[in-house]
């Protein structure tokens, strides 16, 4: 970094008129009626390939605390958000008891705690997605996925990263609650859709969203 850019950065930092991120965390949250709980599950033993995502939760969290709490683009004040951060779950080299582990600390996450999960491979959607049930008392809730891929292959044993998804819907809700938006890696044939959409799931490619121009999916 330059002086010019050293100067600047030091001068948007000390900007009293601007608040951060990394000043909204809190640690006591017991007495507070709602917040942003952010659980970090750096776990990827069960990637089909390389990994690294494990290191993926503590880097973003770093990023996230270079951000203002005014959201320039829609002129909204987040100031009065609070942050918490928890302790990760244990991560062992028992895939299986990892995934206890996760499913038991979302299950337990207080009503008041507005939960995002931090990963970590495809394979921890399987007790996120558990533990909410619990959570929620059985209650009913969708899944909104973002991904090129359909992930629907059935999973490798010890190495479940791929095509985990699919398989953990349609054992813990129906796949009619689910979407998949962004579609399009060419890796697939067309028995991928027929099979994704005729078990219910909602499937838009990127020219599908286009097209529709945000209007509705």
């Amino acid at each position: 970094m330059c002086d010019w850019e050293l100067m600047m950065y030091n001068k948007v930092v000390n900007d009293q008129t601007i608040k951060w991120v990394s000043e909204a965390w809190v640690s006591d949250v017991e007495s507070m009626d709602e917040y942003v709980d952010f659980l970090e599950i750096p776990f990827d033993f069960a990637v089909s390939h390389r990994p690294g995502t494990r290191f993926g939760p503590a880097a973003i969290i770093d990023a996230l605390n270079g951000f203002s709490l005014y959201c320039t683009d829609k002129r909204v004040d987040l100031s009065s958000l609070r942050f918490h951060r928890n302790a990760p779950p244990p991560v062992l080299n028992d895939i299986h008891q990892t995934y206890s582990h996760i499913e038991e600390m979302v299950a337990s996450l207080p009503s008041s705690s507005r939960p995002v999960f931090l990963g970590g491979d495809h394979s921890i959607t399987d007790p996120i997605l558990r533990g909410l049930l619990k959570r929620s008392g059985g209650q009913n809730f969708g899944l909104i996925v973002f991904d090129a891929h359909f992930d629907s292959r059935p999973p490798v044993k010890g190495r479940e990263h791929s095509g985990h998804w699919m398989y953990t819907v349609e054992e813990v809700f129906s796949h009619a609650n689910s979407v998949q938006l962004g579609i399009n890696a060419p890796i697939y044939s067309k028995e991928y859709m027929d099979q994704a959409e005729s078990s219910g799931v909602l499937v838009r490619t990127p020219y599908e969203i286009r097209k529709l121009d945000g209007r509705r999916l």
